[in-house]
């Protein structure tokens, strides 16, 4: 994952010399996260590399099935993350490109690719599994899928294979932590991958109206842990208007905050509260019952109950992101909270804008929180058809290594040029917003339906919400449990 604790850092890398990873073994030193351009040594130059020692698959074609936002999301204008047939002068497509290079002339392999909608995944891997085909060697499938393909026993369990090392910086420590159930882990995130970066919720302010109100530097209240939901409902206040005074709330009036649905787990994630937690034993447990979480829920939905506070495009049929945003650029919303990807829409915007990571649930909250948009965000998972999963344990891994030294710096570059991002303070928010990405085995697995009660509810009474649902839920926990433990 990308763990700068500064921009600099990830730029420092733009300037490596590339080199192939082909027959080089671990060095013991990497570059340094917590170093910026004006600590950068000699030392910060060495790197790690995957040791493919002796590997040559022979030609082999490695197949890859990858979920396709641009066909179920309308995500256009980004490049793909896994596969690019040739280079074209855009600094992050051609980065994949470079990558794939490396990793075919590496490993004697030739990488193809073949996007895939959701209504089609599951069938396809499933008909393969079943028939023992040997179509496909590694699949990004959604992360919200994952847990059917594992119930229905479609998956290998990664933490069996000896190619990989989850020490390494290249994976997302945050996803392991969390997915790791029972010593088993049946998907992972990256850096082969970067949607599930894009993915990752921000809040978006309006440059313009922090001046004409007067509201100081918002990145400050950032550095010095006052970024907090009360703040923002305060610093955006003045914006909550009737503009047209007939009465009543619409998409025609302006807010402080601008969202929708996905307010109450992106809120709860920005608190630092997961849906479900695990116990020493590596087993899940429902967390919401909990005090600290039922007051935040409440909080939530009172905020999200209130339209003169916040606007939720989904109560409108046919209001778009798109409508979402252009309201956001016409001045009628303070704070917006999307996902980063957003700023290949926003880069067009004629006004300005900064970004912050999701503000603190309360003032006494020690981190900032970061959430996941799991419904276009991927995971990386083997079939249990395989016939060589160290193989496709091997080619990842080289993925993500050489991803994390020569497709993140052109991701960053990418989102800091082209006015993606108009400032160097914003970089640093990214850099506090992906060190702080909260990955919930609750909100993955949705134990009893809980996810999408959540999204549905529009009540503040927590109480009674947990009361009807925490049953199933608890059901739903005790079946996954029983499911690994016999795994074992």
């Amino acid at each position: 994952m990308i763990s700068r604790k500064s921009i600099a850092a990830a730029l420092v890398l733009l300037m490596l010399v590339q080199i192939s990873c082909a027959g080089q073994s671990q060095p013991s030193e990497v570059i340094s996260t917590e170093s910026t351009i004006s600590e950068t040594s000699e030392a910060e130059t060495t790197r790690l590399y995957y040791d493919t020692s002796g590997i040559d698959y022979e030609g082999y074609e490695f197949r890859i099935w990858n979920y396709d936002n641009e066909l179920d999301n309308g995500w256009t204008g980004i490049p793909d993350d896994i596969y690019v047939e040739s280079e074209s002068g855009d600094i992050l497509s051609d980065a994949v490109y470079k990558r794939n290079q490396v990793v075919n002339e590496t490993l004697g392999v030739e990488i193809i690719s073949d996007k895939v909608g959701d209504g089609q995944f599951a069938c396809r891997l499933k008909s393969t599994v079943m028939a023992g085909d040997q179509e496909v060697d590694l699949v990004f499938p959604r992360q919200f899928t994952l847990p059917s393909f594992v119930q229905s026993e479609l998956l290998c369990d990664l933490m069996t294979l000896d190619s990989f090392d989850f020490s390494e910086p290249w994976w997302n420590q945050n996803f392991i932590d969390a997915l790791t159930l029972q010593n088993q882990l049946y998907g992972v995130v990256s850096d082969a991958t970067y949607f599930d970066k894009l993915a990752t919720y921000v809040t978006f302010y309006s440059k313009q109206l922090a001046d004409d109100y007067k509201l100081g530097n918002l990145y400050e209240l950032v550095k010095n842990d006052e970024w907090t939901l009360d703040k923002l409902l305060e610093l955006g206040a003045g914006l909550s208007a009737d503009l047209n005074n007939d009465g009543k709330r619409d998409d025609t009036d302006s807010y402080p905050l601008s969202c929708q649905n996905d307010g109450c787990y992106i809120l709860l994630h920005a608190g630092r509260i997961p849906i479900a937690t695990k116990t020493a034993d590596g087993s899940v447990s429902f967390n919401l019952p909990s005090e600290k979480a039922v007051n935040a829920l409440q909080t939530i939905y009172e905020l999200m109950g209130d339209d003169t506070q916040y606007f939720n495009r989904q109560k409108y049929t046919d209001y778009t992101l798109n409508d979402a945003i252009a309201m956001f650029n016409e001045g009628r919303a303070m704070f917006l909270i999307r996902p980063i990807q957003s700023l290949f829409v926003m880069r067009s915007m004629d006004s300005d804008f900064g970004i912050l990571p999701l503000p603190k649930l309360t003032a006494d909250q020690e981190e900032y929180g970061s959430a996941i948009n799991l419904y276009t965000a991927t995971v990386a998972a083997i079939p249990l058809s395989v016939s060589d999963p160290e193989r496709t344990a091997t080619v990842l891994s080289l993925m993500a290594c050489e991803s994390y030294y020569n497709v993140n710096p052109a991701l960053y570059e990418t989102v800091l040029g082209e006015k993606l991002i108009r400032d160097e303070d914003s970089a640093e928010m990214l850099d506090i917003t992906f060190n702080s990405a909260m990955y919930d085995t609750g909100l993955i697995w949705n134990f009893g339906n809980i996810t999408t009660t959540l999204l549905a509810n529009t009540s503040a009474d927590i109480a009674s919400l947990l009361a009807e649902v925490t049953p199933q839920v608890e059901t739903a926990i005790d079946k996954l449990n029983e499911l690994l433990a016999e795994k074992k």
